[in-house]
C-alpha cells in the first residue's frame, strides 16, 4: 500500500510539472543491494541518459550507486542518487547519500501509544479511528 502511495505521488509530481510518466522508469525490486546495482545497470541500458533515481529504501539505493561508481560515473555529476529511510550506512558511504528520514522511532512510538489508548477506549466501549500525520524530511547529502 505505501509503494502504491508513493507511486501516486511520484505521478502526480510529474503532472504538476507539465511531465509525462514513462512506466519504464519505475521498476520493482525486493530493494536488497545487490537489487538496487542490477537495476541501476538495467535502467542505464534503456535510458543511458538518465540522470538520477530515487530508490524506495537506502540498501537498494546504495547498491545503485556502488555500480554507478564501478562504472566510471560520478555521482551526483552524472546521476544522482537518493534514497529512503535515512539507515545509518547512508552516511558512511562515499558519497554520502541523501535521503528521506521517515522518522521510524517516532512512528513506533505514536503506533505503541494509539494502540494502548484504542485497547482502553475498547474497554469502555468508545472506538474513535484516528490519523496522525508525520511529515518525513530530505536529508541532503553528497549524492545529489
Amino acid at each position: 500500500e505505501i509503494y502504491r502511495k508513493r507511486l501516486a505521488g511520484y505521478k502526480e509530481a510529474l503532472m504538476v510539472n507539465c511531465r509525462s510518466y514513462d512506466d519504464t522508469l519505475v521498476v520493482s525490486s525486493n530493494l536488497m543491494k545487490f537489487n538496487g546495482a542490477e537495476i541501476m545497470e538495467n535502467l542505464l541500458k534503456q535510458h543511458p541518459d538518465i540522470d538520477g533515481v530515487f530508490s524506495a529504501n537506502d540498501e537498494a539505493a546504495v547498491g545503485a550507486l556502488k555500480f554507478l561508481k564501478s562504472i566510471g560515473k560520478n555521482v551526483p555529476g552524472d546521476v544522482a542518487v537518493v534514497g529512503f529511510s535515512n539507515d545509518p550506512l547512508s552516511e558512511v558511504v562515499d558519497p554520502a547519500l541523501t535521503t528521506v528520514e521517515q522518522f521510524g522511532a517516532e512512528i513506533g512510538r505514536k503506533a505503541c501509544s494509539l494502540l494502548i489508548e484504542n485497547i482502553r477506549n475498547f474497554e469502555k466501549g468508545n472506538r474513535q479511528p484516528q490519523t496522525i500525520i508525520i511529515t518525513p524530511k530530505l536529508i541532503e547529502r553528497e549524492s545529489s
